[in-house]
Formats: C-alpha cells, structure tokens, sequence
C-alpha cells in the first residue's frame, strides 16, 4: 500500500503505482524519493496509475508539496505524467485535473483510463487525449 515506482530506463519511463490510502504526507515521501533519484530525474516523464488509490489528501496539500519541494527541484526541466485513473472515479480525475493545474509549470500531462495508451503517449505512438484543465471528466 502507498506509492511504489521502478524506473524503467530500456524504455524510459518511471512507472509509479499508488495503492490504498494516499495521504499528504505518503505523496510527500513519494516526490522526495523520486526526485533524489538520478535516474528518474534523467528520464522525466512517468506513468503514474491512481486506478487503486483512495485519495485522502486536500488541493492545498498537493499545490504546496508542488509549490515547496517539486518546483525548486525541477526549476526549468520539465516532466511528462500520464496519468492513469478509474473511467468513472471523478476524485481521481478531478485530482488528476488539479495536478494540471498546479504543475503546468513544469509538467505536460494527460490523463488515461488505461496504461498502455499512457505508455503510447509517453513513447510518441499515441496523441494525448482532447482534454485540458477545463475539460469535464467523462459522463458516467
């Protein structure tokens, strides 16, 4: 349970998998480990799978975990996420909305409902989907 990632330099993707409750400080142990890692920080785009994750922590949390940890790590390199969450979730699609909006600083990212579109996406084989930070989730 929590968030577990490999990175997968053959294909140049850090895969990341969050899994049960997912609190403020469980994202936070996250980001500090993946971004003191060389090889994801020399990679820079993920697939991150929210699809078993119950997602406890509020906005503010995750804008100021953005605000005060990400964004002076990362400075001008950028990242890609592809974010994979449930079709009809819309705590994890609206969460996955806010990250939008939060890291469009640094981050280009779209959102899927399926893994091997995510990796499609991040390898150049498939376009991201036709949503922005504006875009509703799917209807249910």
């Amino acid at each position: 349970m929590g968030i577990v990632y490999r990175v997968d330099e053959e294909a140049g993707i850090v895969f990341a998998t969050w899994t049960g409750e997912i609190t403020a400080d469980v994202l936070g142990d996250y980001h500090r480990l993946v971004l003191n890692d060389k090889a994801a920080l020399r990679i820079r785009r993920d697939v991150t799978n929210v699809q078993e994750a119950n997602l406890l922590f509020t906005g503010e949390e995750f804008e100021s975990l953005i605000r005060t940890f990400v964004m002076p790590i990362l400075k001008d390199l950028g990242w890609t996420t592809a974010i994979v969450v449930k079709e009809k979730d819309l705590v994890q699609w609206g969460v996955s909305r806010q990250y939008q909006a939060f890291a469009h600083r640094y981050s280009k990212d779209s959102i899927f409902t399926d893994e091997a579109s995510a990796i499609a996406y991040l390898k150049g084989t498939e376009k991201a989907p036709l949503a922005t930070c504006s875009t509703p989730p799917p209807a249910s």
